[in-house]
C-alpha cells in the first residue's frame, strides 16, 4: 500500500536533520566509506568493483601475451624445399629463395620459403615421414634410394601428380619400387636387392633442361625433383614444380640484393 505525504509533511521531511530524510550525494557516499572500517571497505570493493577489476586484468594479460606473440612470431613455412647432393652458392640459394617467394606473392613477415641444402639423409628421412619436406631435388642416383622406396607420388598410381604426363618420356624419372618385405626376402634367397614389382614408376621429373634450376649453377649433370606424398602443402609444391619446367615463364635472380655478384 503506497504511502501519500501531504505538502506539509514533505516540507517538514525535508527539514528534518536524520540522515534517513537525507538526499544521498557523491559526497556523502564519498564520507560513508572513508568511515567504513577495514573490513567494510574490502567488503564495499568485492561487492561494487572486484568484478570489473578481474575482468581489466584478463584483458591487459590477453593483450600482453598477444603483444608478445605478435612480436616473436616467426613466419611459416609456405613451401619446404631440400636440395641434396649439389654445391650451391649461398648468395645464389637466398636470391632462388626471394625469386621463389617474390612469384608466389608471399608476405615474408607470414609466410617464406625453406631451401635446405645441409639436409641429411637422416633427417631428409624424417622430414619426409612428417610431412615437413614438400619437395626434394637430388641427383638421379640419390633420387633412386628415395624414389624406389616409395616416398614420392607417382604419375601411375597418384593423380595428384598426373600431370607429370604432359612431359615428353625422356623429362620423367622412372624407378621400380622396393618394398621392406623385398629386402627381406632377398637377404633370405641371397638376391641382389629387387622387388617384386616390375613396374617402372614416374615419380619424379628430371631438371636438365630447367632453366631455371639451370640460374643456381648446379653441379648436378641430371637433377631430379619429386613431390613427397607426405606434404601438407601439395598444391604449393605442384606449382612449384610446373614453375620449374616451364621455360616459357621467366625467373630473374637479383644477386645484388643479397650481396652477391651476377
Amino acid at each position: 500500500m503506497a504511502i501519500h505525504f501531504t505538502e506539509e509533511e514533505k516540507e517538514r521531511l525535508k527539514s528534518d536533520p536524520s540522515e534517513i530524510y537525507q538526499k544521498r550525494t557523491e559526497e556523502t557516499k564519498k564520507k560513508d566509506i572513508e568511515n567504513l572500517s577495514q573490513k567494510g571497505k574490502w567488503q564495499y570493493f568485492k561487492d561494487y568493483y572486484m568484478k570489473i577489476a578481474v575482468i581489466g586484468l584478463i584483458a591487459i594479460v590477453f593483450l600482453a601475451v598477444f603483444a608478445v606473440q605478435a612480436a616473436t612470431r616467426k613466419p611459416t613455412n609456405a613451401l619446404y624445399i631440400v636440395i641434396q647432393k649439389d654445391a650451391l652458392d649461398e648468395n645464389r640459394v637466398e636470391a632462388f629463395k626471394a625469386a621463389l617467394e617474390k612469384h608466389m606473392g608471399l608476405d615474408t613477415d607470414v609466410e617464406v620459403v625453406t631451401i635446405d641444402v645441409g639436409c641429411s639423409d637422416h633427417q631428409l628421412q624424417a622430414y619426409l615421414y612428417a610431412g615437413t619436406a614438400d619437395v626434394v631435388i637430388t641427383s638421379e642416383e640419390h633420387f633412386k634410394k628415395w624414389g624406389r622406396s616409395g616416398y614420392f607420388f607417382d604419375a601411375e598410381t597418384d593423380k595428384e601428380v598426373s600431370f607429370y604426363g604432359e612431359y615428353d618420356e625422356k623429362n620423367r624419372y622412372r624407378t621400380k619400387y622396393v618394398t621392406s618385405q623385398d629386402v627381406l626376402n632377398n637377404k633370405k634367397t641371397a638376391k641382389t636387392e629387387k622387388g617384386s614389382d616390375q613396374t617402372d614408376y614416374n615419380c619424379g621429373l628430371y631438371l636438365t633442361e630447367s632453366e631455371k634450376y639451370g640460374q643456381m649453377e648446379t653441379f648436378l649433370e641430371k637433377p631430379v625433383v619429386g613431390i613427397s606424398i607426405a606434404t601438407k602443402r601439395l598444391t604449393e609444391a605442384r606449382e612449384f614444380v610446373r614453375y620449374m619446367m616451364d621455360n616459357s615463364q621467366e625467373m630473374e635472380l637479383d644477386m645484388e640484393a643479397v650481396g652477391g655478384q651476377k
